[in-house]
Formats: C-alpha cells, structure tokens, sequence
C-alpha cells in the first residue's frame, strides 16, 4: 500500500497519534489489538498527544466536584456531556464491506459488554426526520460518554500524555524523522520536542492548517481549506438536590426550533442515576454560535440562561454551571471523495485522518481508523 511500502524493512516504528478523540482512540485501540502490540512482540511504539487533560474529545464530560474522573463507581456523581449526547448505530449500508460491519459490532459489543455504553431508552422529541429513518440503536455512557474513549485507550497499548498541544511538524528528509513539537504541562511554557518515524493527525482540520513547520503540500491545502465545521456553545447546568422536584418533562431530550437554543437534554434522566441532583445540557443554535462566536464567554451564558427560563419557565436556579465554546463542533462539508484520510507526506510517513475524511459521527471515526489501521498494520508486521 502507498502507506506501508516506504516501511517494508523497517525494524521499529515509533508512531505518534496526535488527539485523544474518538477517531485517536480507537486508531490506538486497534493498533494494539490487531497489530500485536499487546503482547509485546511487534516493535511498535505506540504514544499518543492530547492538548486537554483528559480523553474525549468532542465526547467532553464535565464533573461536579466528584475528584475522580471517572467517579469510583461508574455512573455515580453528578456529571454532564458537554458535546456528543449520545451514540447513534446506523443501519448498515449496502456499500460497507465485511470488515468495516464487523469492525463496528465488535466496538459496540465491548464497549456494552464491558457497560461503558447502555442502550438509550428516553424520549427525544423531534428528533431529525432523516437520521430518524436510518438508527437502528441510540446508546449512551452512565459514566459519561468521554469514558469510551478512556477505555479505548486503557485497553491499548499506547503511551498516553495530557496536555501535550502539538505546535509545529518539521519533516528530517535525511534522517527520514518526523520532528514534532508540542507545548507541554497546559499553561504554554515549556516546549518539548520528540522523533517519531510516522504521525497521524486526528484533530480537526482548521488546526493541522494552522501547525508551523510548512506541512501542508499546495496541492492539498486548497482541499483542506474547503473542510467546514458548525460552530456551537454547550451549557451545562447543574442541580444538586432535586428529591424534592414535582416538575418534570415529557421529554428526555428535545430538538427545539428556537434561534438560540437548539437542544436540551437531561442528562441523569439517560440512564439510571444513583446521584440524587440533576445535569441539564443545553446545545445552542449553529447560527447564534457563528454570531457570537468570540463573544465572552459569561455574557453568551447570561443569554443562554435567559432563553432556557424562556423555555422551560418551572426551572429552578442551578448550583453550578460550565460553558463550552465547540469552535469545531460537526463536520457539516467534509473532505472532498471522503476518503478516510489523506496523506501529507509520504516518507517519512504523515497522515491526516478523522471524521472530517468520512462523516461527522462515531461509525464516520470507526471507518477512518480502520483506514489508516488497515495500512499501517503491513508496517507493523
């Protein structure tokens, strides 16, 4: 293959997955498993960059106070999804070979096998007419959906470090290295500069544009460029005794056609919550999000709150609160031919890969790993 053929005598790789998102932990997942790397025989060194301090990704969790991430038993303490709500199985397509189907069925068995996911049972009024017609199973995680991609990663065999945010790619042609430098420890101080012989990029597209070192080839950079993603705030709202409440909804999550609040979701109410408060998100509208977009972030809240009082007139006031600012939220104009990645360089080896390559949900970053697993896994045997 175009990936593997620079590599054929290649004794040690040293590869290097930069984000600990859906589509990175699933990469490293599988490499793990299928490259032989859990047993310690294959010579693959497998470390992974996240500039956040946690897993996740676009699958952000916020927790209350609990000082264990996930809490001590899962699904205990009061947490909310700041960005996926949950996890739709899609009815297989006609088009999908065998290895992509049951590649999924064996992500979605362990992952409800082991009980990081559970079938979701609530209502969810206007739900997209479309999508409706096309879900076999909605899913979500009672310890948050951030800790799918946890025991992704925990049940590989990557090397994993938080608040590592990649800055610059240089590319030693004559060493045939990859030079990668990342702000390490969060607060942008220190830079740390590490060697791999092979990168695999899975952070959104606009910020590979943005990495210093000259990476992009001109003949791809337009391509890359036309990739586009939705804009969005997320607002989690947190009560922390509700044993008392005698006001409920109808609903467990609702589309709503308001031009600032697009989505609420009682997260507690997805599965059976031991904690006794509730976690309520509140997802706004894509054209309120692009508008006040570099807006501080208080003063979008304050707006927000104002529309869910609107919304939901019975709302008691909230303990707590966390906003998010999803600059890239969903992919809604993904690379042209969605081939599951792209090759920046062929040797030595840079790719770029994610939803943005097939399509903006958990089976799109399924097939994108298996893309790039599939010709890395020459390489690595």
């Amino acid at each position: 293959t175009l990936i593997s053929k620079h590599y054929s005598l290649l004794r040690r790789m040293r590869l290097l997955i930069v984000g600990a998102g859906a589509t990175g932990s699933l990469l490293a997942n599988l490499l793990s498993k299928r490259g032989g790397v859990v047993a310690g025989t294959v010579p693959l060194e497998l470390v992974l960059w996240d500039k956040a301090s946690g897993g996740g990704g676009r699958m952000s969790t916020h927790r209350l106070a609990t000082g264990q991430d996930p809490p001590p038993k899962q699904g205990s303490g009061l947490h909310v999804d700041m960005g996926a709500q949950y996890i739709s199985r899609f009815r297989d397509e006609a088009f999908h070979d065998k290895e992509v189907k049951q590649l999924k069925e064996d992500v979605f068995q362990e992952l409800t096998e082991k009980g990081v996911l559970v079938e979701f049972s609530g209502e969810i009024e206007g739900f997209p007419p479309k999508q409706d017609q096309s879900v076999v199973k909605n899913y979500v995680a009672p310890a948050g959906l951030s800790h799918v991609a946890k025991h992704l990663l925990n049940t590989s065999n990557a090397e994993v470090f938080f608040k590592h945010c990649l800055v610059r790619v240089d590319i030693d042609q004559r060493e045939r290295k990859v030079n990668c430098t990342c702000t390490a420890g969060g607060n942008g101080d220190g830079l740390k500069c590490c060697s791999f012989d092979a990168l695999v990029l899975t952070m959104p597209v606009p910020q590979v544009l943005g990495l210093e070192g000259g990476l992009i080839p001109p003949h791809l950079e337009s391509h890359l460029k036309e990739v586009q993603y939705s804009s969005r705030y997320a607002l989690g709202l947190f009560f922390e005794d509700a044993t008392d409440w005698t006001w409920s909804c109808s609903w467990t999550a609702k589309y709503f056609d308001d031009p600032v609040v697009r989505f609420m979701c009682w997260d507690t109410a997805k599965y059976a919550s031991p904690a006794k408060g509730r976690t309520l998100l509140v997802h706004t509208s894509v054209p309120f999000g692009l508008q006040f977009l570099e807006t501080d972030k208080k003063q979008v809240e304050q707006s927000i709150l104002e529309v869910v009082k609107r919304l939901l007139p019975d709302l008691p006031k909230p303990c707590h609160t966390h906003i998010i600012r999803w600059r890239f939220s969903q992919v809604f104009k993904p690379y042209k031919g969605t081939p599951g990645f792209v090759v920046l360089n062929e040797n030595p080896l840079v790719v770029v890969t994610g939803d943005a390559f097939v399509h903006s949900n958990f089976e799109g970053c399924i097939e994108a790993a298996l893309a790039v697993a599939n010709n890395l896994f020459p390489v690595i045997n």
